[in-house]
């Protein structure tokens, strides 16, 4: 439990306290060694943006197309970069008015305009499925009861939505060393062979165009979440899951922290990603006051408490190369028409370069690029955050959505 500490921001007595208690207490009863890394994570999209999320996801993302199955309830497709790193499940529901990621989004202006779009959560794969359950629902975690499985091969159920951060985590157990997945246990679904070949095309294009071996797996998922709720959303993602607090460091010009938990299993972002927790230093109704941007509290504040980006490694540079490959990627994707907010920031001699991506139209998540050098092991420099989270708050898309619901909410 001696974690090596990372950041500059002092926490309150309560978060200090009930940390220590928290590790503890997962050492104790188990957890920590029977939850392992983070198995897959899971997108719900409306039908009509499925297969176009695919498609997005297939030129920006080593993620490719592998199989889709069905229920009474949802259309599900999977998505693999390969055995070790989380799988990418994408849904569509098929009766989006009885949904409740509909109600969800329905208290939020922006996520108003897209009612059926949100990340739902990550799972777990765990060695005793049995054990963990018990133990968490005696600890008082409630689990969703329309997602227990208890198939023969596949154990399966996931938590009711965090009302810290509206996102949930499951948990997976089955049999032999390859990856499993819950959906597996549903009747495939047959889709259209036009529909196919495209996926197929744009993988192919990937590796046309150069790109396919330069961007590696994820290697940070971030949620944003209110101020209030900064260090219970921590502490309730330590209870479930076996990573630890890494540390929180403060963006005190963009009024936010940025605040990182990685897995405490030894194993590498790209099989097990580190889960982020953005906040603002101050609540909104203080903006007046404190004179500065608040680009996270405003972010909830219009699309609910919800995941803002997944994050994907670059390759390092080739001996001798003059061109970062996070620029050939970013230059490459411009090419075809994906946009990016501001410019890449960092550099080589500061051990990591970032940017983000417009939000995506499909499933209202920004996707992030970086790229470390020489074995950078810092997790990001403040500086870059800075300019990530400045970028994000000038998003024209997003400026122009606020502008349409606030609107909708006068009218």
């Amino acid at each position: 439990m001696n974690y090596e500490r990372f950041g500059d921001i002092s926490n309150s007595d309560f978060f200090e306290e009930y940390l220590g208690k928290i590790y503890t207490w997962r050492e104790g009863v188990g957890l920590h060694e029977m939850i392992r890394e983070m198995h897959s994570f899971t997108v719900e999209v409306g039908e009509e943006d499925r297969h176009t999320y695919i498609e997005e996801l297939s030129l920006m993302t080593p993620y490719r197309f592998r199989k889709s199955y069905e229920n009474e309830q949802f259309r599900y497709s999977l998505l693999e970069i390969d055995q070790l790193s989380p799988g990418f499940i994408i849904r569509s529901r098929k009766n989006p008015e009885k949904s409740p990621v509909r109600a969800m989004n329905s208290l939020s202006p922006v996520s108003m305009k897209k009612p059926n779009t949100r990340y739902i959560g990550e799972v777990y794969r765990v060695t005793d499925f049995e054990k963990v359950t018990q133990i968490l629902e005696k600890s008082g975690v409630e689990f969703d009861p329309d997602s227990v499985s208890a198939h023969s091969r596949i154990r399966f159920c996931r938590t009711s939505p965090s009302q810290y951060t509206w996102n949930t985590v499951a948990y997976i157990q089955y049999q032999g060393k390859e990856r499993q997945y819950y959906l597996e246990q549903f009747p495939e679904l047959n889709e259209p062979e036009g529909v196919l070949v495209r996926f197929d095309e744009i993988k192919k294009k990937q590796s046309e165009l150069g790109i396919d071996s330069l961007i590696k797996p994820i290697d940070h998922l971030a949620t944003r979440v209110l101020h209030q709720d900064r260090e219970h959303a921590i502490l309730e993602h330590l209870k479930l899951t076996s990573y630890y607090y890494w540390g929180s460091y403060d963006i005190a010009d963009q009024n936010s922290s940025t605040n990182v938990t990685r897995n405490s299993l030894n194993l590498d972002e790209s099989v097990s990603p580190a889960r982020v927790f953005t906040a603002a230093n101050t609540p909104h109704y203080l903006d007046h006051i404190v004179q500065l941007p608040s680009p996270t509290e405003s972010f909830v504040l219009h699309y609910g408490k919800r995941m803002h980006h997944i994050a994907y490694g670059v390759a390092d540079n080739a001996e001798g190369q003059t061109h970062d490959n996070i620029d050939i990627v970013v230059d490459t994707l411009k090419d075809q028409g994906m946009e990016f907010l501001l410019k890449v920031i960092g550099s080589a001699e500061e051990g990591l370069k970032q940017i983000f991506s417009r939000t995506s139209n499909y499933s209202l998540l920004i996707t992030e690029y970086v790229q470390r050098y020489n074995g950078f092991q810092g997790f990001f420099t403040k500086k870059n955050v800075a300019f990530l989270t400045e970028a994000a708050g000038q998003d024209e898309a997003l400026q122009k959505m606020n502008r349409v619901g606030e609107k909708d909410l006068c009218d």
